[in-house]
């Protein structure tokens, strides 16, 4: 135990890979990873927008707000289904819960701006 405490690094690498599972990742892994979560956040930002552009703002609103619900759904029942961590309808609603509530939050704090700060 001395001789792996003695170095901070080597203490640091055990513990990571021993206690937490984490291995090293190459460059070309981090940068894969990153393209994906790129393209990801993309999609996932334009598929409450795209309702705007074609439906008048007050019934886009409630589309947006469906589809959204609909994509978060899937997209929680996905991840359950593809990487067997539970049950896929349950992990879909907590996944629409999830996402729906950060919207919620982020619609709210715009309102209060927008009430303290009047344009």
């Amino acid at each position: 135990m001395e001789t792996v405490t003695s170095n901070p690094e080597t203490w640091v690498d055990v513990m990571l890979h021993e206690e937490h599972n984490v291995h090293p990742v190459s460059r070309k892994e981090a940068m894969v990873s990153s393209a994906y979560v790129l393209v990801a956040a993309i999609i996932g930002a334009a598929i409450p927008v795209i309702p705007y552009i074609f439906i008048e703002a007050n019934i886009a609103s409630w589309v947006a707000l469906a589809i959204s619900c609909v994509a978060l759904f899937a997209v929680g029942a996905y991840k359950a289904f593809a990487l067997k961590v539970g049950n896929p309808i349950l992990k879909g609603f907590e996944m629409m819960f999830i996402g729906i509530s950060a919207a919620l939050i982020g619609w709210g704090i715009g309102v209060a701006f927008n009430k303290l700060w009047p344009s």
